[in-house]
């Protein structure tokens, strides 16, 4: 709905459908609201999402547990959150977000009751133009630094662990700030699958952009990450590490570019001497607009 300088979205989605059983389903709901300033290009949004996910993993077949028994499991996330951005002075731009998380939480299969859930995330940002129209190429600085709560035990795996549950879930997140490092233990566990990028983490970036010619656009971020809650399991050391992306993108023609993507992830002390090679990826890409 827009009613200028209001604008309301209403979200239903059905994530999945009877994975195990007829009422397993992961149900995803949000609203947001959001407000247009007449002054400072001004902008602020509030929202409230809801994932509601029932009968978790094996447990909802075997009901080996108190929680599954009847399929009455649950690990639910609400999740309320407010957001704005301004420019104070020309060619500056602040923008803070701020976000809570509550519910139930049931990790593993052992588990004996469902946790409480109560988590929170802050995302706070600065960019610089001010040199963008002085200079041919045109630079953009800016700051950003992101915090998630996050949990001790990662992945719940004492079966009598109680209290509440202070872990981020990311949810269904679309925004990504790194190459490497978000992407670590999100799709299995590695050896050091105790420290994925999306709970339990501070991490402050630095990004540059500059424009060598009206085709060539060169982007840099440099990021910095060390845990929120120093994991028992652990060898003490919160600073996970540090990535380097570049990317660089060429429009040959109106319709075609190129464009290529460079990133190392530097382990920090909390990784084992056995585990901290550097991390690379190489991406190279072609887009053609019709």
């Amino acid at each position: 709905l827009d009613y200028e300088p209001w604008t309301i979205d209403a979200v239903y989605a059905k994530i999945s459908e009877h994975a195990r059983r007829a009422d397993d389903d992961v149900n995803l709901y949000g609203v947001n609201v959001g407000y247009v300033f007449d002054e400072y290009n001004a902008e602020a949004e509030g929202y409230w999402w809801a994932k509601q996910e029932r009968c978790v993993g094996a447990a909802a077949v075997a009901n080996t547990q108190p929680a599954s028994i009847n399929g009455h499991c649950d690990n639910s996330v609400n999740l309320f959150g407010v957001r704005g951005s301004m420019d104070p002075i020309e060619d500056w731009t602040i923008a803070l977000e701020g976000a809570y998380q509550f519910g139930k939480y049931l990790g593993i299969n052992a588990q004996q009751s469902e946790r409480d859930r109560t988590a929170w995330a802050l995302d706070a940002m600065i960019e610089c133009r001010y040199w963008q129209e002085q200079f041919d190429w045109k630079p953009v600085l800016g700051v950003e630094y992101i915090f998630y709560s996050g949990e001790k035990d990662m992945g719940d795996i004492v079966a009598s662990t109680t209290g509440d549950y202070e872990g981020w879930d990311p949810m269904f997140r679309g925004k990504f700030d790194t190459a490497i490092r978000e992407f670590q233990n999100v799709y299995y566990r590695t050896a050091m699958g105790s420290c994925p990028a999306n709970t339990n983490q501070h991490q402050l970036l630095v990004r540059g952009c500059v424009e060598p010619t009206d085709e060539i656009k060169c982007d840099v971020t440099y990021g910095n990450f060390w845990l929120a809650e120093d994991y028992s399991s652990s060898n003490g050391d919160k600073y996970v590490g540090s990535e380097l992306d570049l990317n660089v993108n060429w429009d040959y023609t109106e319709d075609v570019s190129f464009g290529l993507l460079s990133a190392w992830f530097l382990p920090g002390n909390h990784f084992d001497d056995a585990l901290d090679d550097i991390a690379t990826d190489i991406v190279g890409t072609v887009k053609l607009s019709f």
